[in-house]
């Protein structure tokens, strides 16, 4: 075996890298969570899974936010705020879960990944920030690519196809939320209100609908689930603390490349035509969006 030595100041003269690899260890963090996410919820019942993740991550992220912070991780500006996020995060987990019963994991990753045009198309009305025409055409185009995949067929009709879309919204709405709150808070106590909040609302849920956990696989898939959330939204956070976001947003949509690498090998799953010109679509739209915005930002 042959090891490399790495110069201990590679990052500091270069934080930007370090955030990107950062960021790429998140999304196959997040990609690793969803295939496994696929593989529980046909075995398991849905709130036992969401439970699970929900508190397993709270103790991870706990077990490494508490040697750091002490209490003052507990210190917010926007206790209510914190909640309603918490809340919205249970949301999202819910309907991410339900939807990861019918979508391949690539399909799944794309629609997820069309949150951000979203957040778009509300803050000009929400935040009141300005959006170019040029960025609302992308927000359409990488809609029109989520219509694509999500689409009314035969086996996909009524609440079913609604999933995706309430998931991108919730999720929408749950990126505003943040961008309020991190004008003044810690992301770090953000995140450890969030994680909290939701493992508490699961665990409340959960107690009158338990059903045993059988086997020590089954016990071994939710402890990936929790541990791939922890490990990806810390390592999200640190990527986001070492470089702009403008510059890591394009790059976003890797996590789709992951979904797809994980639904073959584990499901041996490959999207159809249409539903492979959709995430084409949402991946140009959003890229292209992430650096319209960086040029926007460097030209006012």
């Amino acid at each position: 075996m042959f090891t490399v030595k790495v110069p201990d100041n590679r990052f500091k003269a270069n934080p930007a890298a370090s955030g990107f690899l950062f960021l790429l260890a998140a999304l196959a963090c997040f990609a690793t969570l969803d295939t496994t996410t696929k593989t529980v919820v046909y075995t398991l019942p849905l709130v036992t899974a969401i439970w699970a993740r929900c508190l397993i991550q709270a103790l991870l992220t706990t077990a490494y936010v508490l040697p750091q912070r002490g209490r003052s991780v507990l210190n917010t500006v926007h206790l209510r705020a914190q909640w309603v996020r918490g809340a919205l995060f249970t949301a999202v987990t819910f309907l991410a879960f339900s939807s990861l019963k019918f979508l391949h994991v690539a399909e799944f990753s794309a629609i997820a990944a069309s949150a951000p045009l979203v957040v778009t198309l509300l803050a000009g009305t929400v935040l009141g920030e300005r959006v170019s025409f040029a960025r609302l055409l992308l927000v359409c185009g990488g809609l029109a690519g989520t219509l694509l995949i999500v689409r009314p067929t035969g086996s996909l009709l009524g609440w079913e196809m609604l999933m995706p879309f309430a998931l991108v919204l919730c999720n929408a709405a749950f990126q505003l939320l943040t961008r309020r709150i991190s004008m003044q808070d810690n992301p770090m106590t953000t995140h450890f209100y969030t994680v909290w909040i939701a493992a508490i609302a699961t665990t409340l849920l959960v107690i009158p609908l338990w059903q045993p956990i059988q086997g020590l696989h089954a016990w071994l898939m939710l402890a990936l689930i929790g541990t791939a959330s922890a490990a990806g939204h810390l390592l999200m956070i640190n990527a986001f603390q070492r470089s702009q976001a403008v510059a890591l947003m394009p790059f976003m949509y890797a996590q789709i490349g992951f979904g797809m690498l994980g639904g073959w090998l584990v499901f041996g799953q490959i999207p159809d035509g249409l539903a492979m010109i959709g995430i084409t679509c949402i991946v140009v739209c959003g890229t292209l969006g992430g650096f319209l915005a960086r040029w926007e930002i460097a030209n006012r």
